[in-house]
């Protein structure tokens, strides 16, 4: 219930940020497939953007949680990343 939120709090969906890449040649790997190194650091660079944006100032990350590929990237292929902020500890 919104209405009941505490009045300093920011949703998530609020902290939302996303980019997309195409995927090219020169980030493939052996098997003409992108390198997962390479869309992990995709992945990284926007998780900081969007702490940093999120907190006004460098993020200090702890902890990564969960990197799953669901399916090989092709070159070519149109890639979206999509990050959030869901959760965070005072200094």
């Amino acid at each position: 219930m919104p209405s009941l939120a505490d009045p300093n709090t920011i949703l998530m969906k609020d902290t939302a940020m996303q980019n997309a890449h195409m995927a090219q040649p020169q980030v493939r790997n052996m098997s003409d497939r992108i390198f997962g190194g390479f869309l992990m650091r995709r992945a990284f660079e926007l998780a900081f953007s969007t702490a940093y944006m999120f907190g006004g100032d460098l993020p200090n990350f702890l902890e990564l949680d969960d990197v799953s590929f669901d399916a090989p990237v092709d070159v070519g292929d149109l890639l979206v990343f999509k990050s959030r902020v869901i959760h965070t500890m005072p200094n």
